[in-house]
């Protein structure tokens, strides 16, 4: 499946700068910085306060959006769907980042690529909205239970990942993190009766059945039972 690449490069200017003269100034330079790489300017036009050029390659395959703000920012929105070559990867983009930083002695940074239209999400926020990216690889469950949406996700690096509304849950690899709720090798297990409280995720269970009990009883208010038998 082909994947569309978007990588991003901010320049802050002065915002007492941004004259028409000098964001002509601007265009110019980040022109001649991209014909190197075939990808010429297309079109221009301006918005309100801003001003936005379109630059890209002969097929449109790859493209860069310009954008001027009053505030003295200006953005590079790059995009590419290049099998093979493709025109902006990471290391293409810091020396793009370098040449722009040593042309207009300004403060340059740019935004690692994000992979768009994967088979398989790849990116999640935490639970203050900061971007999280995984390998995952393989969608290996996903269903909408009366309280929310469940995916289990495998990961080479952390096995299958329990993910509910987009948050991340547990993982394979957590396996550390069960065996202190359940104070693993602490408590004995064997011959009793347990009450686990949430845990919908299979993980206690799972990892209790394994010390003999006589009976463990579970109650979550959205658990499936082929959850359990996938994540695992």
């Amino acid at each position: 499946m082909k994947e569309v690449r978007t990588s991003m490069i901010d320049l802050q200017f002065d915002n007492n700068t941004l004259t028409p003269e000098k964001i002509s100034s601007i265009v110019k330079g980040v022109e001649d910085i991209l014909l190197s790489r075939l990808i010429r300017r297309r079109y221009e036009t301006a918005f309100g306060e801003s001003y936005v050029v379109n630059f890209s390659n002969e097929d449109g395959s790859a493209t860069c959006i310009l954008r001027t703000y009053p505030f003295g920012l200006v953005t590079l929105t790059f995009e590419d769907c290049l099998e093979g070559d493709a025109a902006f990867t990471n290391p293409k983009l810091e020396e793009i980042r370098k040449e722009l930083q040593r042309h207009f002695k300004v403060k340059v940074e740019k935004i690692p690529i994000i992979k768009r239209g994967s088979a398989v999400p790849l990116y999640f926020t935490t639970a203050d909205e900061r971007i999280l990216e995984y390998d995952f690889n393989k969608v290996v469950f996903e269903a909408e239970s009366p309280y929310q949406n469940i995916k289990i996700l495998h990961s080479p690096t952390l096995g299958n990942c329990l993910i509910l509304d987009d948050l991340q849950n547990l993982a394979e690899s957590d396996i550390n993190y069960t065996h202190g709720v359940m104070k693993y090798g602490s408590i004995s297990y064997t011959g009793k009766e347990v009450l686990i409280l949430g845990g919908g995720d299979g993980a206690l269970l799972h990892e209790l059945l394994k010390e003999n009990p006589k009976f463990v009883t579970m109650v979550d208010i959205s658990f499936k039972d082929n959850v359990l038998l996938l994540f695992f």
